[in-house]
């Protein structure tokens, strides 16, 4: 029952079964190795590497799955060397299944060494939005042409994202995108938006320190007729360590066009903060809340601090797809 707990990322509730397994037979193998993920979870890395050493000592057959795993917890922490020499024994087992897990993990530190994986990436969401004031608001308040409705409506949203990696080495990646977006309302249908987002970007990385610069287009319609084009290009610099809490700052150029006519273009600078908490995380699958506060400046005598909230799921299609 307690593996079946982690495997439903119910740590908590696993954590006493594990340790009553363990108790009773200091050799379950098995029992060691979730066990490593339930610490894991918990965030003592320590522990959780020393339960995953304990079960391939006790079972050779699995240390495949405790040095993947062990690399995926240095990872998520941002011990890249430790995650890296991790992966790279897991790459190098006869688990086939596992040794694709570890190679594409190894090619988020070292792109070089995804070692054939495809340069094709597919993500994608859905999700049911609630707006107590449905209005679209342009980042330039110059722009008169959209007045708040004063009405509330339900929509459904959907974002699907296509990449092509041409270049992926040790200083960084280089890609290729298209995005599909597309809002539906329930009730106010002369506010549906359909958007064609293709761009192109880079991204080196030496942790703590990750730069990003890309040029992208945004092209939307509004209820089928032409709403915006825009030609966008910014440059995003972060520091921080792993994915859980990060300092971000962005410079952007944006030069948008609005049913046709009405011309804008700025320039917007941010910095902001950016803390990752995991409610519910099991190997493949976890929920994320993020928390975000920024402050921004637009041009045009356009200034604002935000605060948001995001929850998000995700999982891992390279290891629940066989």
């Amino acid at each position: 029952l307690g593996l079946a707990y982690v495997g439903a990322g119910r740590m908590k509730e696993a954590r006493p079964l594990l340790a009553e397994a363990i108790r009773r037979d200091p050799g379950n193998a098995a029992a060691h190795l979730y066990m490593g993920s339930v610490e894991g979870f918990a965030g003592n890395v320590d522990a959780a590497v020393a339960e995953y050493e304990r079960a391939a000592a006790l079972d050779p057959a699995l240390k495949d799955d405790a040095d993947y795993l062990t690399g995926r917890l240095y990872l998520s922490q941002g011990m890249d060397d430790e995650a890296r020499e991790a992966l790279r024994s897991a790459a190098a087992g006869r688990d086939e299944r596992v040794a694709r897990l570890s190679r594409d993990y190894l090619g988020r530190i070292e792109p070089g060494e995804r070692m054939g994986a495809s340069p094709w990436r597919l993500t994608g969401y859905l999700a049911t939005e609630y707006d107590d004031n449905v209005t679209l608001n342009p980042e330039d308040p110059a722009v008169t042409e959209f007045p708040s409705t004063g009405k509330s409506d339900l929509r459904a949203v959907g974002y699907g994202l296509v990449r092509y990696l041409p270049l992926m080495d040790a200083n960084g990646i280089l890609g290729i995108e298209y995005g599909f977006y597309l809002s539906r309302h329930e009730s106010l249908s002369e506010y549906d938006l359909t958007g064609h987002l293709p761009g192109v970007f880079y991204l080196w990385r030496r942790e703590p320190v990750r730069l990003r610069v890309e040029y992208g287009l945004k092209y939307f319609d509004l209820d089928g007729a032409d709403y915006l084009r825009r030609h966008e290009a910014k440059a995003r610099l972060s520091v921080g360590k792993g994915d859980i809490a990060r300092t971000d700052g962005l410079i952007r150029y944006r030069d948008d066009h609005y049913f046709g006519t009405t011309d804008r273009d700025a320039v917007e600078w941010a910095v902001g903060v950016e803390q990752q908490i995991y409610p519910w995380r099991s190997l493949d699958r976890q929920i994320t809340v993020m928390l975000e506060v920024a402050d921004r400046d637009s041009g045009n005598d356009y200034a604002r601090s935000e605060t948001g909230i995001g929850v998000s799921y995700f999982t891992d299609l390279n290891a629940t797809w066989e």
